[in-house]
């Protein structure tokens, strides 16, 4: 009797690539908090504006 075979599936393993992109979010969310607290500003507006404490 012969047996058959199944075909060949060649599937992308995508949990590694949802880890890499949880952390990068992360990391941009930790990075970009300074900025959503004291705004973006150009250089000259942050040489005239005193850094608020």
């Amino acid at each position: 009797m012969l047996k058959r075979r199944r075909p060949f599936l060649a599937d992308i393993n995508v949990t590694p690539f949802v880890d890499v992109m949880l952390v990068l979010l992360v990391i941009f969310m930790i990075t970009g908090f300074p900025f959503m607290q004291h705004g973006w500003m150009s250089s000259s507006q942050r040489i005239n504006r005193p850094y608020p404490h």
